[in-house]
């Protein structure tokens, strides 16, 4: 509710109400670019491959790699789903994995195929010498029937 006072000085000041929508306006518009930019993701969606202009360039999709990248993984004994991202930028890409595996999954091994085979074989297919990773494992339960004597 509207006090006497800021009344009486909108209906002195025509600019006033004018003003209020445009100031609610600019903040309204500057929300929803925050959400959106929110929602954004720093996925990259295509690596160059060869940099040297005169040969051409070579582009790899991102998809691909990650996607043989979670089969891989996926064929792992113990491992139920894995999820691979490649973010950051073309000539910075960095890697996103989240792992989920099953209560019977060696899981010292399971870290040893990720980071000595897995990954490894991700920058021989990339032609990088290294590739920053992030790699989430998770624990989930599984559904199967236990026989209790």
């Amino acid at each position: 509710m509207l006090s006497d006072r800021t009344r009486q000085f909108a209906s002195d000041h025509g600019w006033y109400w004018p003003v209020v929508a445009a100031v609610a306006f600019v903040l309204a518009l500057l929300g929803l670019l925050w959400l959106l930019r929110q929602g954004r993701s720093h996925r990259i969606r295509g690596l160059s491959m060869e940099p040297d202009d005169d040969a051409g360039t070579t582009h790899l999709s991102s998809r691909a790699v990650s996607d043989a990248l979670e089969n891989e993984i996926e064929e792992y004994p113990g491992v139920g789903r894995a999820r691979a991202r490649v973010m950051g930028s073309d000539k910075r890409p960095k890697l996103l994995l989240n792992v989920a595996y099953g209560e019977r999954a060696d899981l010292a091994g399971l870290r040893s195929r990720i980071a000595g085979d897995a990954v490894p074989r991700m920058c021989g297919a990339l032609e990088r010498d290294s590739l920053p990773a992030i790699v989430k494992l998770r624990l989930v339960p599984t559904k199967e029937t236990r026989t209790v004597a």
